[in-house]
């Protein structure tokens, strides 16, 4: 009998950590969440759409925690790594590194900090004060920043591949441009 007890409060107990973790990783998507796309996604697939509920065992229990300490660990190790790299007072230079990169998996090679950081001086430089807020001017601008990133990229032999296919870094870059013409001034059409 005792035994029978022991294990259903094990899973029991295992079932309620899945769950409070579970807010716990939607919090920090929360938090990341369209300014910081590519640690949003990481977030996001560590548990590949598994939510706990109270019908696991305690194997389904175990193999989430596993995926979701993997997860988690990989993006606290990420974040100190930025840090490690003086990257912490101007964080959104290892933002653009890594939506350049279409991940959390790099290290911040000095190249792509640098092509980082001459990303985001061009896309200031080319930012109008004032434009059109319709999709026509928006995608323009769009076209005409991108053409100047991918120059950036190729000086400093960091792969982004545009006019392709459709990839992870040009959607990151896509959303990043759309999201800073938004909050351009509108000019009267």
């Amino acid at each position: 009998m005792y035994l029978y007890e022991a294990l259903k409060t094990m899973r029991m107990g295992l079932i309620s950590q899945c769950m409070m973790l579970e807010v716990v990783r939607n919090k920090e998507i929360e938090k990341v969440a369209g300014d910081y796309m590519p640690m949003q996604d990481h977030l996001a697939e560590c548990t590949w759409a598994e939510v706990p509920f109270e019908g696991w065992d305690v194997k389904e229990c175990l193999d989430y925690l596993n995926k979701l300490h993997k997860g988690l660990t990989q993006a606290f190790e990420h974040g100190q790594l930025a840090i490690k790299k003086g990257l912490a007072r101007n964080f959104e230079i290892a933002i653009i590194a890594d939506m350049l990169w279409g991940s959390i998996y790099n290290d911040y090679p000095d190249h792509l900090v640098l092509c980082a950081r001459e990303v985001k001086d061009v896309v200031e430089k080319m930012t109008p004060k004032k434009a059109k807020k319709d999709k026509e001017s928006r995608l323009k601008w769009q076209r005409m920043v991108m053409k100047e990133i991918k120059i950036i990229c190729d000086k400093h032999e960091v792969s982004f591949p545009i006019d392709k296919e459709w990839t992870i870094q040009e959607s990151y870059m896509m959303a990043w441009l759309e999201n800073i013409y938004e909050n351009i001034n509108i000019t009267e059409i």
